[in-house]
């Protein structure tokens, strides 16, 4: 069987994530290759991968462009880390397989849904998710304090958090496309998912956000909630996603979850996932060379594990 060589792409500093990233590559084969890429050459996870290529924006690369790039470094799977690429992959997934080229990305479909907070809100709420409503006008929200945030994109950019009426209001006079919701205050928690190609479940990850920067948990810790595992996993599997699914999840006032949006990709804090035993990358390997995956969801992990972000220093502790 000849070795893969996964494309890492939108690498910037996630060097963590690169590491047990080729770490559970090599689990499915010990001579598995990735290789980092970036626009920026000078990006701190260049100077540490293994292997690095510089490579333009997907905005600016024609389809023909990248399945080009892709054959010229002889890429046989591509892992997307960044939400603004993941459209434009999953459109290409047909077309790179005919290359044998492999996309770790949700259909289309399904991760449109979750790429649209608006659609995303109105769908799980018809399905009674306790999911945070969305509106497009404020008008329809009869609470005090609110947060405003974009209807597309990444969560944490432009976003407005415990905002009064009138400044929310004001807020949203900045974005493009704003949508409204209720300010739920509580605990925060990230569940990380991987599904098979049916969209079923194989394992699932808890972890406490305890603090969050820009985002991105630089301190999170894994812990058991069989309900809550329940639920994340039947909203995933209901939206119909595969591969790595991240749900951000806050636990109001009353220990209710409050699902707050899902990221259909590996996120910062991942490879205290990928650590703990959630092989997303293995199986994904395993899958697209054509092996069988068992039903059900078959793994979780023990309580206690944690990850600690100081500067650029990533410490896993299990």
């Amino acid at each position: 069987m000849p070795h893969p060589i996964l494309l890492l792409t939108s690498l910037s500093a996630k060097k963590a994530l690169y590491d047990y990233a080729l770490k559970d590559a090599r689990r499915f084969h010990p001579d598995s290759r990735l290789i980092g890429a970036d626009s920026n050459p000078a990006c701190l996870g260049a100077q540490h991968a293994d292997e690095f290529i510089p490579m333009p924006p997907l905005s600016e690369l024609h389809p023909t462009g990248f399945r080009d790039f892709c054959i010229t470094h002889r890429i046989s799977h591509v892992i997307p880390t960044r939400d603004g690429e993941l459209s434009f992959l999953s459109e290409m997934e047909k077309f790179l397989a005919q290359e044998n080229i492999r996309i770790f990305v949700a259909p289309y479909e399904a991760l449109s849904t979750c790429l649209d907070k608006l659609t995303f809100s109105e769908q799980l709420s018809a399905i009674g998710m306790p999911i945070i409503p969305a509106f497009s006008t404020i008008d329809r929200l009869p609470d005090e304090r609110l947060v405003v945030k974009e209807r597309h994109g990444s969560g944490s950019e432009k976003i407005g958090i415990g905002l009064t009426r009138e400044a929310a209001e004001i807020h949203a006079e900045k974005l493009q496309n704003p949508i409204f919701q209720p300010y739920v205050a509580g605990r925060e928690f990230s569940a990380e998912v991987w599904l098979d190609k049916t969209s079923r479940a194989h394992g699932v990850v808890l972890r406490w956000r305890k603090r969050v920067v820009r985002g991105e948990s630089h301190h999170t810790v894994t812990f058991r909630n069989e309900e809550w595992e329940d639920l994340v996993v039947a909203c995933v599997e209901t939206l119909g996603l595969t591969g790595h699914a991240l749900a951000q999840v806050i636990v109001d006032e009353n220990d209710s979850p409050n699902i707050v949006e899902i990221n259909p990709r590996l996120g910062g804090a991942s490879p205290l996932s990928l650590a703990c035993g959630l092989h997303s990358i293995e199986w994904f390997l395993r899958e697209s060379s054509g092996e069988g995956m068992s039903t059900g969801s078959t793994f979780k992990p023990t309580p206690g594990k944690s990850l600690k972000r100081e500067g650029g220093r990533v410490t896993i502790e299990l």
